[in-house]
């Protein structure tokens, strides 16, 4: 997965603005992925006792704020509409690693995974 060239090129008080307004918002709540708004931004910068100026204007979010929040909105949709298709529960993996398995040569022993429940289990390629 190639990251999205909108946000390669941004400058170091993005990067450092993603990282703590991640650290005090959090990155994930109740198995989903937050995307914060300029108002949790604002909310998270004074928490962390850090100059938010550069978020709004008056009541206007600044292009600052807003490339920020598309940063968050697109790093909480690529989990569930690339990675959440390719996940599967312990019963679904073990079907298709006996069918590779069934399907190779191996020489080696397979080690056995001893957790217990669903698992989640990406398969490259598909």
């Amino acid at each position: 997965m190639k990251p999205n060239e909108k946000f390669l090129k941004k400058p170091k008080a993005f990067r450092e603005s993603v990282r703590s307004i991640s650290q005090a918002v959090g990155y994930s709540k109740d198995g989903k992925i937050i995307a914060p708004k300029v108002r949790q931004m604002v909310d998270a910068f004074g928490r962390l006792n850090l100059d938010y100026k550069h978020l709004t204007s008056g009541k206007s979010a600044t292009e600052f704020a807003q490339n920020l929040e598309d940063y968050f909105e697109e790093r909480a949709r690529i989990p569930s509409n690339r990675v959440e298709a390719k996940l599967m529960c312990a019963n679904q993996a073990e079907a298709v690693f006996d069918d590779i398995r069934q399907k190779s040569d191996h020489q080696c022993l397979i080690p056995m995974n001893k957790q217990k429940g669903c698992l989640a289990i990406m398969i490259p390629g598909n």
